[in-house]
């Protein structure tokens, strides 16, 4: 196993230059990307995610509360944080694709609200590429969603926070989607 040094610099006004480092053996450039708000101050937190095993360990520098480790989802989950519960903080979530029957994709959603834990399915969508998830009504939370190629075309299936599940024709079978 490699390992990486990743550096962020942060200007604070008035204040000078601050290195934040994490050298930490197993991480990649590539599991910087995505930064989400867990504590709920405005601010983004460093959150990366590494395999253990069979398990996901998630870490997170927040800005607010400080530093936090914990298990969320099985290895080969699919990072898909968003704030679902709609009280302003990133709630941590995975994505669990299947390629067996019953061909049901969840969603495990840790709500920072309530503190406990959702599951959604999508059923029949075959196959599910990835988690697409996003706020696609405009209410700010975060809405269920899973993009995947067709015979010539590539379709959305979002669920909803307010109106149930519906189905998008977007783009090309052969299109790659546009991830933050």
């Amino acid at each position: 196993m490699q390992s990486y040094i990743e550096q962020v610099y942060v200007r604070l006004l008035g204040l000078g230059l601050i290195i934040i480092v994490f050298a930490i053996t197993g991480f990649s450039l590539n599991m910087f990307r995505k930064m989400n708000d867990f504590d709920g101050d405005g601010k983004t937190d460093f959150a990366v995610t590494r395999r253990e095993g069979n398990s996901k360990i998630w870490y997170v520098w927040q800005s607010r509360d400080g530093f936090k480790a914990f298990q969320w989802g099985v290895s080969s989950d699919l990072n898909a944080t968003g704030d679902y519960d709609g009280d302003g903080k990133t709630d941590i979530a995975v994505f669990r694709p299947v390629n067996f029957p019953p061909l049901i994709h969840y969603f495990w959603i840790w709500n920072s609200g309530s503190n406990n834990f959702t599951q959604v399915g999508f059923e029949n969508v075959i196959p599910a590429i990835a988690p697409m998830q996003r706020d696609y009504n405009g209410d700010g939370i975060t809405d269920l969603a899973v993009w995947r190629p067709g015979t010539d075309q590539a379709y959305y299936w979002v669920k909803g926070s307010q109106n149930g599940t519906s189905v998008v024709a977007w783009g090309l079978s052969t299109d790659t989607i546009v991830q933050p």
